[in-house]
């Protein structure tokens, strides 16, 4: 029917031409057959007419067309929201509990740093939010499930406190928090590893920031990056760069890069290559209409595109190259939507004279395709070129079922450039079960094409889905694919170039070389989505043609296509297989129940506001079924959330209410059509209402389209049924509305009219007429004149007569319905078009001769039908090649005539109804040969019997090579029987023979004789396949074995394989090559064989198949391999590329040696070794012992063998001295393997220096964070380090955190250092301009460090709030009792976040005190408030020094700040020693008992004294030794000797110190030690002064120090 209607759509335009009028008049020819059989002989039957073949032409579609409505707008109410979050995590009520993640990634003050802010909506309508982020500026990145959105705020402490206060202060918002990092990284991600990535950038950044984005994934390690604003594609980049992206706050999302294939089922073959990606573009359908392709290639040269390629573009592919070079794909799919079929009318594409352009995709070195840029990007530039439809066939091959980027940036897209359509194909993944649909098809907005089979001769009849088509749903549980079309044994183009052709010629066209097949026919999904995007352009050319839309929308175009599709797959719509079902552009743009055609109403011209309904209402006519579809392109999905959380943003729900009050809601169905109860559909952004033909369901319909969930939202709405607006009726004939028995009757013979008619709109005819008249003749002949009754609308009624002609000549009949305009019609004589009237041509010839053919059964025909019957014949080529006809010629006439007879040729009637020569030589021969003199009619002699036999003369059943049968088909000849003397007295008569099909198969192998192969060997043979059968058959070929060992056909490498149709008795030779495995373990092992079975079958008849076997055998395989390692392990590689071992005099070097028996039987090899330098000598070990060279190892199959080679290096060898030890493994008789490994004598001073990998270290304010760096002795000598600390600004300090770094490493040494960094109070956070560098130098001493590393590291502040307290003293003394004392508290903020705090004291008992203010609000970093404290002791308070530590309450924990120490005030005593201990806070009581212990004591030493005496004192225990004048005389004169000590010449005390004196005394010990270097310090750096008024500790929940 496409077909037929691109006629009619030319025809219209005025371009007809004679193949066209031949085309339309055989169409009308076969709708005249078919109607033949529905319509009976009796005078009238009132009944429907099931006629599929009737058509409309655009103009006349578009009469039943309804453009536009008046919907009345209703409040309705809103989706109830959930109160979820769906990030990547998991699904939580973030009022309730937020899932921790580890490390790094959780993250509650990640909007400091990011601005990113999620932020939940109260309830389902997000419109007022929005405008209210509008006006606030604060941009939306990103919608997240439930009705939660990511925002961006100010980072600026000032400008973030603001935004947090009017968040806190909006009742709209339910919640509002920081979105995690974790949330921005796929958990599919590996942790460990490099990876292919890709990002989403956040939507809000400017050009100059998607650079820098770009730059800084470049330096942190990536490979390849490619960054647009809606996508950035990374390759080779280390999984522990990505935490540093997920913190910058420029990025949305990190997922794993989909591995891309062709969604073509021969893809994987391609090049071997397994991962392939390809754009496929569909082409306009109409002229004038542009359409963009995008696929691996395009062969510009090819015919079918003469002249209508605008331009192909390269900047989104890997090359500058647009040749297909590989497969072909790109140019096969561009020519089934675009093809002229210039080569060829059968390969003529949807759209033969759209333009196009095309952007390429292949690498030609390779065949690999890769797409640069994002697809937002791509189709925003063919939106550029003018493209308002793009097809791709392609997707992932590693996601199925996901939404990712690519899926998110094509909704995106559609949803900003709301008329332009985009096509994706599903797959061919559905052998792997459901789920197999990948992205970009899984995106909301585009239309998902899977494949439906197209009854391709040879292939499975149409109205199937193939196993290959991928298969639904979505991870969010959406329907997918939304339709089928076409994609099985498509015959498109072929590009000349391509290498690696992925399908089979279907054509004897031939490119210009001669040889290479101009068209090739191939499956998949990608062949199924051009064909889609043709029948959509079809349907927008339609529109704009029709209705003056200038550019439809593509919501409305998926409406239309979705209305209209057919249910084909096993299981009713919607399902996972087809979706909504297959494509129907008939049914699209004429929709029809049978042959009753249907009104369609749409409207797309409506924006919905949530908690809004629109309300259509229709007087319809559901006697012919009812069918209503609604779609919108909604907004981009999330990028982060749940894949099993749905990404449908704007939900609008579709409600139905028929007269009865029944009420469907969309995509609510069973058995394929809507049923009534279930729940409203919140996943999908189509939905449909489907309901069967009901005479119960008539009368006023209401169509309700609902908002009830998300932001403001168009859509399109398109039905289709029986309007009843206007009911009145529409009479109207069709194509073979009127039909005579034989189209050239011989005068005076009895024909049989039959006429046809139907009522096509709603409304009932009653009381009108019928006349069927002869109009050659005047006054025109009435044949028929009848008045009928009611005929309801939709119906059809027909009517039978015989008639007789009397004159001959053309006579033409004409149909007149409602002759006396008695109906009220929408279309007759007086309104729109005049459908009331057919003609039709009737040749009568004279009377005199006549022709009749005899039955099979040897009777003569006594109907219209049995003569019909008679003039037919049927072979069975495999049977007979020849058919005889029995004929009467027969004189009629009153005079006797000279009769002659012309047999024409014999001609096949070909499939398009065009008559031509048949390939096969067919003679004609007639029992005997004329003329024949014939009496006139009745006499004696009149009727002369002879018969006419055809005969196929190219058919042979004893040819030597096989029977050869008649080709299949319908052929006629034409019988011509006539007056000599009057040669217009004549008779023609057709006979019409059907030659069956015949299917036939043979099959020969060759060259499997004695077949076999050592392992990991290739071998093959041939078979031969021969199509024995009379028609082109297409036959497949599969082989396998017991062993399951790989088997390649043809030229490629897969074990099944789909032949190129063979014509009858042509054959080819089908090469089959076994791959035996390499041994493993000693299998497969030698003389061990496989069967090897091959079947060959016809896929028009599987009965017809072939079977042949073979044995391939095992040879014995005695391959090894010798691999030689260092001793740490490290492989020494190939002997031209492995460096220098360095080694020093008198050292051992070990070598070890792998032999690995890759064969598949045991053997023995012979090792030898040898050395290059006598006097640097080998030996060859084996376990440890000590053998002979050479040495004789037996290897088992699978088995290492491990033996050393150890070296001594001479002690008198010179610096930079070579040797070269060469190690030698052979078979028997064999050349052996050679592996040499080279030595050198140096000394390698070398080692690696290496900081964290993030190159990042984190630290917080006023406290020392650490880090690790590792050092390693790469070299083969120990080596001397000297570690070097840089100068930072004041307040930082840097050091050794534990112990002493390593200054000394021996060989292969690796040591960690920890590192400690303190920064003081007041940074502002972030990543500082302060860079810290570590160098060390190294040598093989202290005085030759000639070797330096150095590590250069970031330092990023956290973000966090410091309260800080200080006093002027620290402690305040002799505070009075019982009166208000005030001090001053300075409270500062030492961090770098807005401070708000409360603080309190912890006193000592009896201690009263009050704070003039107990919390601070919004301080801002480096601010200090003072706050007076006053203390008001008690009289009782306890004496002496008192602590008090001042608390604060910071989000909620309590922690200690500070503090200080106080004394009250003695209170009153009576003075002497207990008022001096009062005053010191002894308590009075205490005092008392002090003083006397004091005097007993006293009292007591006087006593023992006195006792003892001076004389019992020794020298030693003297003060004052015995004799001294200190003890001579009374008091004065004692007194005088004690002040002049120092002049006596033999005191106790010298009265000068000499510097020999001081010289010595320094000189007779060590010196004090300095003070030793605090933790974290480097030696020589003295400890730093801690910052005034450090607080003790840090709020739990702040980042830690490290």
């Amino acid at each position: 029917m496409n077909f037929i209607t691109h006629i009619h759509a030319t025809m219209k335009r005025g371009g007809t031409t004679s193949m066209l009028m031949q085309a339309r008049t055989w169409s009308l020819f076969l709708v005249f057959l078919f109607l033949v059989p529905l319509l009976p002989l009796s005078h009238s039957s009132n009944e429907e007419i099931g006629l599929e073949n009737e058509f409309w032409t655009s103009e006349q579609a578009s009469q039943h067309w309804n453009v536009g409505a008046s919907p009345v707008m209703e409040k309705s109410s809103l989706r109830l929201t959930s109160g979820l979050l769906h990030p990547v995590s998991g699904s939580f009520d973030p009022m309730l509990v937020t899932p921790s993640l580890p490390g790094i990634l959780h993250d509650n003050l990640d909007v400091v740093q990011t601005g990113m802010l999620i932020i939940q909506d109260v309830d389902a309508d997000r419109t007022d939010l929005e405008e209210w982020l509008e006006i606030q500026g604060f941009p939306i990145l990103d919608v997240i499930p439930d009705d939660a959105l990511l925002i961006r705020v100010p980072t600026d402490p000032h400008q973030l406190d603001a935004a947090i206060s009017s968040i806190v202060s909006n009742e709209g918002i339910r919640w509002f928090g920081s979105q995690h990092p974790g949330w921005r990284l796929s958990p599919l991600l590996p942790t460990t590893g490099i990876l292919d990535v890709n990002i989403i950038p956040a939507p809000d950044l400017q050009d100059i920031e998607i650079h820098q984005l770009e730059s800084s994934i470049y330096l942190s390690g990536a490979e390849i990056v490619h960054c647009d604003s809606w996508l950035c594609q990374v390759e080779g980049i280390q999984s522990n760069a990505l935490i540093d992206l997920v913190t910058s706050g420029s990025i949305l999302f990190i997922e794993p890069s989909p591995k891309l294939i062709l969604e073509n089922i021969y893809a994987r073959s391609v090049s071997n290559i397994d991962d392939v990606l390809s754009n496929h573009n569909p082409s306009l359908t109409g002229q004038g209409q542009v359409v963009a392709v995008s696929d691996s290639g395009l062969d510009q040269d090819h015919g079918d595109f003469n002249g209508r390629i605008r331009a192909v573009y390269n900047q989104y592919g890997p090359d500058n190259s647009a040749a297909d070079m590989h497969s072909g794909h790109g140019t096969h799919v561009s020519a089934t939507l675009l093809g002229d079929g210039s080569g060829d009318s059968s390969s003529r594409g949807m759209a033969p004279n759209a333009t196009f352009h095309f952007y390429q995709l292949e690498y030609d070195q390779t065949g690999a395709l890769a797409r640069y840029g994002s697809l937002f990007d791509m189709f925003r530039h063919s939106w550029q070129q003018n493209a308002r439809m793009q097809t791709n066939s392609w997707g992932s091959e590693n996601l199925g079922g996901q939404y990712n980027s690519d899926s998110r940036s094509a909704d995106s897209f559609a949803d900003q450039y709301g008329d332009f359509l985009v096509l994706f194909a599903a797959g061919n993944e559905g052998g792997s079960g459901s789920g197999t649909i990948s992205p970009p098809s899984t995106a909301k907005n585009v239309l998902t094409i899977g494949a439906s089979t197209s009854g391709r001769p040879g292939t499975a009849a149409a109205g199937q889905v193939p196993t290959f088509s991928s298969i639904g749903p979505t991870s969010d549980g959406r329907i997918k694919p939304d339709l089928v079309s076409p994609g099985v044994q498509i015959c498109s183009a072929r590009a000349q170039e391509a290498q690696y052709p992925m399908g089979s010629s279907c054509s004897s066209a031939r490119h210009s070389d001669g040889t290479t097949p101009l068209y090739q026919q191939m499956d998949g999904t990608s062949m199924a989505t051009p064909v889609a995007a043709g029948n959509a352009l079809l349907a927008r050319q339609f529109l704009t043609d029709e209705f003056g839309i200038s550019s439809p929308r593509s919501d409305l175009l998926k409406a239309l296509l979705v209305n209209g599709a057919k249910d084909i797959g096993a299981r009713d719509i919607p399902n996972m297989d087809e979706g909504w079902g297959q494509i129907d552009l008939e049914q699209t743009l004429y929709p029809k129940d049978g042959i009753v055609p249907l009104n369609t109403f749409m409207d797309w011209n409506q924006t919905l506001q949530p908690g809004y309904s629109y309300v259509y209402t229709y007087d319809w006519d559901s006697s012919h079924g009812v069918d209503i579809t609604i779609a919108w392109t909604d907004a981009a999905g999330s990028s982060s959330a749940s894949q099993s959380s749905k990404r449908l943003v704007n939900d609008l729900d579709l409600t139905v209410i028929a007269p009865d009050g029944s009420t469907y809601k969309g995509n609510v169905f069973s058995n394929g059509y809507s049923s009534t109860g279930g729940v409203n559909d919140d996943l999908n952004n189509v939905e449909r209402v489907k309901l069967p033909p009901s005479s119960t369901q008539s009368g006023t319909w209401e169509i309700r389209v609902q908002h009830v969930s998300g932001s403001s939202q168009d859509f399109a709405m398109v039905a289709t049924s029986i309007g009843s607006e206007n009911l009145i009726a529409d009479l109207a004939v069709f194509s073979g509305s009127l039909w005579v028995s034989a189209d050239q009757p011989l005068e005076g013979d009895a024909v049989v009219v039959r006429a046809s008619w139907l009522n096509q709109a709603p409304g009932a005819a009653s009381g009108y007429d019928i006349l069927i008249e002869d109009i050659s003749t005047s006054p025109p002949t009435i044949i028929l004149e009848s008045s009928r009754g009611s005929i309801q609308g939709g119906s059809a009624d027909s009517i039978t007569t015989q008639h007789t002609f009397s004159t001959t000549g053309v006579h033409t009949l004409r149909l007149t319905l409602d002759s006396s305009a008695q109906v009220p019609e929408l279309n007759d004589e007086v309104n729109g078009t005049n459908n009331n009237q057919i003609t039709y041509d009737v040749n009568v010839t004279a009377i005199g001769v006549r022709i009749l053919p005899y039955l099979e059964d040897g009777t003569l025909p006594s109907s219209p039908e049995e003569l019909s019957l008679a003039t037919h014949r049927t072979i069975d080529p495999s049977i007979t090649s020849s058919i005889s006809f029995d004929l009467d010629l027969m004189n009629e006439g009153t005079a006797s005539i000279d009769a002659g007879l012309i047999v024409t040729p014999v001609q096949i009637i070909r499939d398009n109804g065009i008559l031509d020569a048949p390939d096969d030589e067919w003679s004609r021969t007639l029992s005997e040969s004329g003329p024949w003199t014939l009496p006139e009619g009745g006499a004696s002699g009149s009727t002369r019997a002879i018969s006419l036999s055809l005969v196929d003369e190219d058919a042979a059943f004893n040819d030597p090579y096989g029977a050869i049968f008649a080709l299949p088909g319908t052929y006629i000849v034409d019988l011509t029987m006539y007056d000599r003397n009057a040669p217009l007295v004549s008779y023609t008569l057709r006979l019409t023979v059907d030659v069956e099909r015949v299917e036939g198969l043979n099959t020969v192998i060759a060259g499997d004789q004695g077949i076999a192969g050592k392992p990991g060997d290739t071998v093959g043979y041939t078979i031969t396949v021969r199509n024995s059968g009379n028609g082109p058959t297409i036959y497949t070929v599969s082989c396998e074995n017991d062993l399951r060992w790989p088997i390649e056909l043809g030229n490629g490498n897969t074990s099944s394989i789909e032949l190129d149709p063979l014509s009858r008795l042509q054959f080819i030779g089908l090469s089959v090559r076994i791959v035996i495995p390499q041994a493993y373990m000693g299998e497969p092992a030698a003389g061990s064989s496989a069967i090897v079975t091959c079947n060959i079958i016809s896929t028009i008849d599987s009965s017809v198949t072939s079977t042949e076997v073979s044995t391939v055998g095992v040879l014995e395989s005695r391959e090894y391999s010798v691999d030689i390692f260092e001793e740490d392990g490290t492989p020494i590689g190939p002997s031209g590329s492995a460096i220098q071992r360095a080694v020093l005099n008198d050292e051992i070097v070990n070598t070890s040696i792998h032999i690995e028996n890759k064969g598949n039987t045991a053997f023995d090899v012979d090792v030898s070794t040898s050395t290059g330098l006598v006097s640097w000598p080998v030996w060859l070990y084996v376990d440890g012992n000590q053998v002979s060279s050479p040495y004789s190892i037996n290897l088992e199959p699978g088995v290492v063998s491990y033996l050393q080679v150890q070296m001594a290096v001479s002690a008198n060898a010179d610096n930079f001295d070579v040797n070269v030890v060469t190690i030698r493994t052979s078979l028997s008789g064999s050349i052996p393997t050679v592996n040499q490994t080279k030595f050198i004598v140096e000394q390698r001073t070398d080692f690696i220096l290496e900081g964290p990998e993030s190159g990042i270290i984190d630290v917080t304010p006023g406290s020392t964070s650490t880090f690790n760096v590792t050092v390693q002795n790469s070299g083969n000598v120990p080596v001397v380090l000297n570690w070097t600390f840089p100068s930072l600004p004041e307040g930082w300090s840097i050091g050794f955190a534990s112990g002493l770094a390593p200054y000394s490493l021996s060989m292969g040494e690796e040591r960690t250092v920890k590192i400690g960094l303190s920064v003081p109070l007041g940074l502002s956070s972030g990543v500082s301009e302060t860079e810290v560098g570590l160098l060390v130098m190294g040598g093989l001493s202290s005085s030759s460090l000639d070797i330096s590393q150095s590590v250069l590291l970031g330092v990023r502040v956290s973000s966090l709030a410091v309260p800080v307290v200080e006093f002027a003293e620290n402690r305040f003394n002799d505070v009075p009792r019982e009166e208000p004392t005030e001090i001053i508290m300075e409270l500062s903020n030492g961090g770098n976040l807005p401070l708000t705090v409360s603080v309190d004291l912890l006193a000592p008992e009896g201690w009263n005190y009050a704070f003039e203010q107990t919390s601070v609000s919004e301080l801002s970093p480096g601010d200090t408030v003072e706050i007076v404290l006053t203390l008001n002791p008690s009289k009782d308070v306890t004496s002496g020094v008192q602590n008090f530590v001042v608390i604060c309450m910071l989000d909620g924990i309590e922690t200690e700040i500070g503090g200080f120490e106080a004394t009250a005030a003695a209170v009153t005593s009576g003075g002497g020693a207990i008022g001096l201990l009062e005053s010191v806070g002894v308590p009075a009581w205490a005092a008392g008992i002090v003083v006397m212990v004091l005097l007993v004591g006293l009292f007591a030493g006087v006593y023992m004294l006195r006792n003892r005496g001076l004389s019992s004192l020794s020298d030693d225990e003297r003060l004052i030794p015995a004799g001294s004048t200190l003890n001579q005389g009374n008091y004065q004169t004692r007194f005088e000797a004690a002040i002049n000590t120092g002049n006596e010449e033999n005191s106790l005390v010298s009265g000068g110190v000499s510097q020999a004196e001081i010289d010595a005394a320094l000189n007779s010990g060590l010196a004090p030690l300095p003070p030793p270097t605090p933790q974290g310090l480097p030696p020589g750096f003295s400890s730093p002064s801690p910052p005034p008024g450090l607080p003790p500790g840090l709020p739990p929940g702040h980042p830690p120090s490290k």
